[in-house]
C-alpha cells in the first residue's frame, strides 16, 4: 500500500506526544561475552566423562544480546521498515590488523570464532571468499609489494571489508542467502588471519549495532524515520577454561584490579594492579584516579588524586576520607587508557554506601553467617576451632547475579585481622534489615502457632518500605514458615529393622492441656515376630 508524500513542518516533528516516544525501538545491547573450550575432535567435557584436554583445543567467542527472534517479531509489528545490523570489529591489543566482521540484527547470540563462527548456510560462501584472498595476497607478493605504490593499495584493502552476498559466483546457490547471518567479512587475508583467537593475549572486541526503523501515525499524519545505535568494547583475554562469560565490566576488571581498604574511618588505601599478561613495555596504562562523594546520581564532593604511568603494573596509594554528617557514598575511580585505545575505560569501588563519614564502620559492609543452632534460626558468628578468631562473609554470598566471595577475619572485639577475597559489589541497608525481618519471621513460627498470614502481617508492621522491596513474595514467606515447623516437628526416620527401632521421648507422652502431660507408651517389651520366630 503506498501512501501519500506527507510534508512535515518543524513543529509537527517536535511535537511528539509520550505515546510515541514509548513505542520508539530501542537500540540491541551486548549482555555477556562467552568464552568456550571448544575442539572439533571429541565432547571432552561432559558431566560424566572426564578427559584430557585434546592438543588442537581451540577458543569459541561469542556475545549474547537482548534481542532475538521475539523482539524482532514484536518489534516488526510497530514498524513499517525494519533494518538492523552488528558489527564486531576484534584486534589484538596494540596490534595494527584487526578484523571486521557484520551480522545480520536481532540473533540474539553472535559468533567469531573459530572459524568466523562456523556458520553453516555460510562455508561456501566463506570458502570462496579465502580462495580469492589467497590468490590476491599472492598475486600482490609476486608483483612486489614493497614498493610504496602497493604498499599503499595493501593498507586501502586491508580496511576494506567485503559483503558476503558478493564473494560467491553468480551461480552460486548461496548469493544471497538469508540462512546466512553472515553480511560482511574482512577484505584481506591479514585481516581475515586476525579473527583467531590466542590463548594468552589480549583483545579489544568493539560492538556496533545499528537499527534503522520507520513508523506510520496516521492519528497524526506523520511519518518517521529512527536510528537506534549502541556501541560497547570489551577487552578480553582467551584462556584454557572450560567456560566464562561476563558483562563488559566483569572482563574489564580481569584486567585491572583496585582494591580499596578503609583505615580507622580515617584514610583509605587502595591497590591497582594490571594482569600479568598484559604486554606492559610496548603497552604502557595510564591511570587516572579521582575520589568522589555522591547523593544518589549527583556529585556532592570530588578530588583528583593523581595520575601516572603503570611502569611496574602496580601501584598503591592512601589518600584522607573526606569527613562529613550526611548519609553519602564514597568511591574510588579509576579510569585509564593505552597507545591506540578504544577507549578510556572506568572502574569505581564503593568503600561507604549509604553512611556519615563521622560514624563509619567498615564492617558493616558483611553480615553474619546464617546457621541453625540448637535447632532454631539465628544469626549467629561462625567460629574458629578455637573460638578467637570470628568469620564475616558478605551480605551477597548466596546472591544469585553476585556471588561476593569477600570474607573477614576478626578478633572478639571485632578488630580486622585478615581479609579473604575481593569485596567488589556495593552494601546495601535494605537487605541487611530484609534479613533480620526474615529470622523475626523464623522465630515467631519456632515459638507460635499462629497462622503464616498472621506471622506475615506482624512481623512486617513499621517496616520500611525499602526493605519490603527487599522480602521475599507472600508465598515465599508462607513456605519459609512451613519448612521451619516441618523441621521442628519432623518425624523420625524409617528404620531399616526392627532392631533399629528407638521411639523418642516426644512420641512416648502426650498433653491434655499446655499444664497437664500423660506417658502414651507404658512400656515396650522389645519381643517381636520375623519369619515366624519370636525375635528380641
Amino acid at each position: 500500500m503506498l501512501f501519500p508524500f506527507l510534508h512535515l513542518s518543524l513543529l509537527s516533528v517536535v511535537r511528539l506526544s509520550a505515546f510515541q516516544h514509548h513505542q520508539l525501538i530501542s537500540a540491541e545491547r551486548p549482555l555477556r561475552l562467552s568464552l568456550r573450550a571448544c575442539t572439533s575432535k571429541m565432547e571432552p567435557f561432559q558431566l560424566d566423562t572426564m578427559l584430557f584436554f585434546p592438543p588442537e583445543l581451540k577458543i569459541c567467542a561469542s556475545v549474547e544480546t537482548n534481542k532475538g527472534a521475539a523482539a524482532l517479531a514484536r518489534d516488526t509489528r510497530r514498524t513499517t521498515f525494519l533494518n538492523a545490523s552488528v558489527q564486531l570489529w576484534l584486534r589484538p591489543v596494540g596490534s595494527a590488523q584487526h578484523c571486521t566482521v557484520e551480522y545480520t540484527g536481532y540473533q540474539g547470540e553472535y559468533r567469531f570464532a573459530p572459524d568466523l563462527g562456523y556458520y553453516q548456510p555460510c562455508q561456501r560462501s566463506i570458502a570462496l571468499l579465502i580462495e580469492r584472498l589467497v590468490e590476491a595476497d599472492e598475486r600482490g607478493g609476486d608483483r612486489g609489494n614493497s614498493s610504496n605504490e602497493h604498499m599503499k593499495q595493501g593498507r586501502h584493502r586491508q580496511n576494506q571489508w567485503w559483503p558476503i552476498d558478493q564473494q560467491s559466483d553468480a551461480n552460486s546457490a548461496t548469493a544471497g542467502n538469508p540462512n546466512c547471518p553472515i553480511r560482511a567479512l574482512p577484505g584481506t587475508i591479514r585481516s581475515l588471519n586476525a579473527c583467531q583467537l590466542q590463548a594468552g593475549h589480549w583483545y579489544e572486541l568493539a560492538f556496533r549495532s545499528a537499527i534503522h526503523f520507520e513508523q506510520l501515525l496516521p492519528a497524526r499524519r506523520l511519518y518517521q524515520q529512527h536510528w537506534a545505535n549502541h556501541s560497547s568494547t570489551f577487552v578480553f583475554k582467551p584462556e584454557r577454561e572450560v567456560w566464562r562469560n561476563g558483562s563488559e565490566l566483569s572482563w574489564l576488571q580481569r584486567l585491572l584490579q583496585l582494591r580499596v581498604k578503609m583505615k580507622n574511618c580515617e584514610a583509605v588505601r587502595y591497590l591497582i594492579r594490571l594482569d600479568e599478561q598484559w604486554p606492559a613495555v610496548p603497552l604502557p596504562v595510564t591511570v587516572f584516579i579521582d575520589y568522589q562523594v555522591r547523593e544518589n546520581a549527583y556529585v556532592k564532593h570530588a578530588r583528583h588524586l593523581g595520575n601516572g604511568t603503570l611502569l611496574d603494573g602496580w601501584f598503591t596509594g592512601t589518600f584522607p576520607v573526606w569527613r562529613t554528617p550526611d548519609l553519602r557514598t564514597h568511591e574510588l575511580c579509576v579510569r585509564f587508557a593505552w597507545p591506540r585505545s578504544l577507549n578510556r575505560h572506568r572502574i569505581c569501588r564503593v568503600f561507604m554506601h549509604g553512611r556519615s563519614s563521622l560514624d563509619c564502620d567498615p564492617l558493616s559492609y558483611y553480615n553474619l553467617y546464617t546457621t541453625v543452632v540448637a535447632g532454631s534460626a539465628e544469626e549467629a558468628i561462625r567460629p574458629s576451632a578455637d573460638g578467637e578468631v570470628r568469620f564475616w562473609s558478605c551480605e551477597h554470598h548466596h546472591a544469585k547475579d553476585i556471588r561476593c566471595k569477600g570474607r573477614l577475619h576478626t578478633n572478639l572485639n571485632n578488630n580486622v585481622l585478615r581479609e579473604v577475597g575481593n569485596h567488589q559489589c556495593e552494601p546495601s541497608a535494605a537487605r541487611m534489615e530484609a534479613q533480620r525481618v526474615i529470622t523475626k519471621i523464623k522465630r515467631r513460627a519456632e515459638q507460635t502457632m499462629e497462622p503464616p498470614a498472621t506471622i506475615r502481617s506482624l512481623s512486617l508492621q513499621n517496616v520500611a518500605t525499602p526493605v519490603l522491596a527487599q522480602l521475599p513474595t507472600k508465598n515465599a514467606i508462607k513456605k519459609v514458615i512451613k519448612r521451619v515447623r516441618h523441621e521442628i516437628n519432623a518425624p523420625p526416620p524409617v528404620p531399616n529393622t526392627l532392631t533399629d527401632l528407638i521411639i523418642p521421648d516426644a512420641y512416648k507422652m502426650y498433653g491434655r492441656t499446655e499444664e497437664q502431660t500423660e506417658q502414651f507408651l507404658l512400656a515396650d517389651s522389645g519381643v517381636y515376630q520375623e519369619n515366624g520366630r519370636e525375635q528380641r
